[in-house]
């Protein structure tokens, strides 16, 4: 499984497990993945990172897409 399926998660017995995609991702911390991608893709011009951040931002719940504009707009 790629890296990029997953988002960041809290860990399971100490083991990063990531949120698997189609599960409800919606852990309060998930916007700020895709925020700070946008911000590597900004200083950067990365293809990579703008994709992940695409990805990223499709699993987010409507909440946790507060956070990723707060990233965004500071």
């Amino acid at each position: 499984m790629s890296a990029f399926n997953k988002l960041p998660y809290p860990t399971k017995n100490e083991i990063h497990i990531g949120k698997e995609i189609g599960d409800r991702v919606s852990w309060w911390t998930n916007g700020f993945w895709p925020g700070l991608m946008w911000l590597m893709y900004i200083g950067t011009k990365d293809e990579q990172y703008r994709r992940t951040t695409e990805h990223a931002e499709e699993l987010l719940v409507e909440a946790d897409a507060y956070f990723l504009l707060l990233v965004i707009s500071a």
